[in-house]
């Protein structure tokens, strides 16, 4: 009852206002820093990657002959470039041409980059929660006193991660959640509703 009414104090007109108005400016502003993805380059960048993965879903051997080609290319303007490079002839530095999709920030290179971090996130989730847990078992082995804060830690964090161990989920590109919270103004709206509910105490 106690912690209900704490809960219940603090359900102000003043700290729900705040927290709606620091919500929907934190989603202004993010949606500002990323204006870029709301453009028409962006759309078909999205498109050209999504295009991708189907083929990679529906026909893995045609997506690796577009990606072998694709390692020919590259391949060819670095030696093309380096020789470039060794005889000193500036006016001759290859371009790479792109196939798929070109703009300035983005060609092929960069869009089989982001299919490699797609298809092979399932793997690289797995890899990373087996060295977890392989960390975790080190130390809880090493940790003598069975009752102490470190040995129940390591163990709760086996007996909860240890399940999605071998999970495995559909190959698909998940965008915009990190856009979000990698968003560099969060800090300061928790900083101003920290200043907002120190003002409610001083006044209210």
């Amino acid at each position: 009852m106690m912690l209900k009414s704490e809960f219940i104090k603090h359900l102000s007109k003043f700290n729900i206002m705040l927290i709606i108005i620091l919500l929907i400016c934190n989603i202004g502003m993010t949606a500002y820093q990323y204006r870029e993805e709301f453009t028409a380059e962006a759309d078909e960048i999205r498109e050209a990657k999504q295009g991708m993965l189907d083929l990679y879903l529906t026909n893995g051997h045609e997506y690796q002959k577009l990606f072998d080609d694709f390692l020919v290319r590259m391949s060819e303007y670095k030696m093309q470039n380096y020789m470039s490079f060794a005889s000193g002839d500036a006016k001759s530095i290859p371009v790479f041409e792109n196939v798929f999709i070109d703009y300035p920030n983005y060609g092929d290179k960069q869009l089989f980059f982001d299919m490699d971090a797609v298809i092979n996130a399932t793997d690289n989730h797995r890899q990373a929660l087996n060295t977890l847990l392989r960390d975790a078992s080190m130390r809880i082995m090493a940790t003598e006193n069975r009752d102490s804060y470190t040995y129940r830690y390591y163990i709760k964090l086996i007996n909860l991660y240890d399940p999605f161990a071998d999970m495995s989920w559909e190959i698909t590109d998940i965008t915009g959640w990190n856009e979000f919270f990698f968003a560099s103004n969060t800090a300061c709206f928790y900083n101003a509703r920290v200043f907002g509910y120190i003002l409610q105490c001083l006044y209210c």
